[in-house]
């Protein structure tokens, strides 16, 4: 009977978490990946790709690369992970777009809580530049009662315009004007991640995206700096710096930024734990070095920012001071008592 009892109070515990498991599946987001073709031929790598449901937008640029793996689908391919905030869920039936640079794409997809999560779904994206011209129709031929009919005059055909060949995005611009309103302030989630996915932007709906005081923010930019300014004394630059364009937007409140950094790849003398965000103050001339927290299980460090402008990961390299009493404290201690040991043996 007693172990009746337990087995039926267990039972009761897991049907009391089922609720909860499913809940949680909601925050799990959904991969989605495939070739990208505008006007039917491939586009240049660097190439813009965002998806918007329900208020948020998520952008990412070609080629696809598995950010686990680092393994690219190919030239003219994208990936990229859709899902809400953690502890939310999309409902169910709301759709998702995408645009390729500023045109929407033919594909959407309508969500569903009982398959996307945590899936990986393939989807092939296409759109194009320039609608296809409706055709002329060609007028009917009047008759005429004289013996000899007049030659109906041939219409002159409307020329076709050429299509407007993509734009090369090598810098992955995105445009974000559909998302800022008229004030500044962001109406639909922002996240934005750089194409080798090492940095990582989130906007929050409700945050004020300007450039100066007053004027919205309608695109962002996340590219790689080759030349970045010499590091301060004593550190060095992590991986890649990062130029954060439009330089001087400014944000309020700050956003998170997210940098990556590979753990095999930092010098011997910069410590893992003491790794931070800095950034480079073009009026000053000099980095600034932020409040940052790292987190080694997944090699990131992440600080709060709240304008553009060149971001890098900073190490430091300044050897621990030395501390020569901790060093010949010890000694000197010895000493002491060596001597007066000798002199306590003399005297007696």
């Amino acid at each position: 009977m007693k172990k009746a009892c337990i087995l039926i109070a267990m039972v009761v515990m897991i049907l009391a978490l089922v609720p909860s498991l499913a809940s949680a599946q909601g925050d799990i987001p959904c991969a989605f990946h495939g070739t990208v073709t505008l006007d039917g031929a491939p586009v240049p790598d660097g190439t813009s790709v965002t998806a918007s449901i329900a208020g948020f937008l998520f952008g990412t640029t070609t080629p696809g690369i598995v950010e686990a793996t680092g393994l690219s689908y190919g030239p003219s391919t994208y990936y990229l992970k859709i899902g809400p905030d953690i502890g939310s869920a999309f409902s169910n039936g709301a759709v998702i777009t995408f645009r390729i640079a500023s045109r929407v794409a033919a594909q959407t997809v309508v969500w569903d809580n009982a398959f996307h999560p945590g899936n990986n779904v393939t989807l092939d994206i296409t759109a194009a530049t320039v609608a296809t011209p409706t055709p002329t129709p060609t007028p009917t031929p009047t008759p005429t009662l004289a013996p000899t009919p007049t030659p109906t005059p041939t219409p002159t055909p409307t020329p076709t315009p050429s299509p407007t060949p993509p734009g090369i995005a090598t810098s992955n611009p995105v445009s974000v004007a559909a998302h800022v309103g008229d004030n500044g302030e962001v109406e639909q989630k922002i996240e934005l991640v750089t194409a080798d996915r090492m940095v990582t932007l989130d906007i929050k709906v409700g945050t004020k995206a300007v450039k100066g005081d007053t004027t919205p923010l309608d695109t962002m930019q996340m590219k790689a700096e080759g030349s970045p300014p010499d590091p301060p004394p004593d550190y060095v630059i992590i991986g890649t710096a990062y130029d954060l364009l439009p330089n001087g937007a400014i944000f309020n409140p700050p956003v998170p930024l997210e940098m990556a950094y590979d753990a095999d790849s930092l010098p011997a003398d910069v410590e893992e734990e003491k790794l931070i965000i800095a950034s480079y103050d073009v009026v000053q001339g000099e980095w600034e070095l932020l409040d940052s927290q790292v987190r080694t299980n997944s090699q990131t460090v992440s600080a709060q920012v709240s304008h553009f402008t060149i971001f890098a990961i900073l190490g430091t390299t300044a050897a621990t001071p030395f501390n020569s009493w901790v060093v010949l404290g010890p000694v000197l201690w010895v000493a002491l008592i060596g001597l007066i040991t000798i002199g306590l043996l003399r005297f007696y």
